[in-house]
């Protein structure tokens, strides 16, 4: 858990869908459950539109890996994904599966990737792993708020 505890806190954010300019929000990240999830609460927009959404990760003792949902109400899917650290323990990676609202296709594969850059900076991708040519559809860059 002690990766889940490097995510908590403030962020600012900067995301980029598909190549399009960057749009900016924010984030707040906060351990819950007896310390066993990370709950992300995120806000922003996508092409001018609001929205809301959450992430929670947590680690599965039974399945000896890291498990995570993705919601927000840009659509009405309740995404899953699970994977692991890597070997410095510094990038999560997760797989599971993806809606595309805009085409009408659902579950396609995807890769979900944390990364941390340092104690204040971290990154989130969203690949569409059925897309060969252009699989990144998601690039978030969290920065730590400045306290105030």
């Amino acid at each position: 858990h002690a990766f889940l505890k490097r995510l908590v806190g403030d962020w600012t954010t900067s995301t980029s869908v598909m190549g399009l300019p960057d749009e900016h929000g924010g984030a707040t990240f906060s351990m819950i459950l007896g310390n066993r999830f990370v709950n992300g609460d995120v806000s922003g927009t996508v092409a001018n539109v609001p929205y809301v959404g959450r992430v929670t990760i947590g680690y599965d003792n039974y399945k000896h890996k890291f498990v995570a949902t993705f919601l927000n109400d840009l659509g009405t899917s309740l995404l899953y994904a699970e994977g692991m650290l890597d070997a410095k323990k510094n990038a999560l990676t997760l797989w599971g599966t993806m809606d595309e609202w805009m085409t009408d296709e659902h579950d396609i594969p995807a890769m979900y990737r944390f990364t941390i850059i340092n104690e204040n900076h971290f990154t989130f991708e969203l690949h569409d792993l059925a897309n060969i040519e252009n699989p990144i559809v998601i690039t978030t860059s969290y920065s730590r708020a400045k306290s105030k």
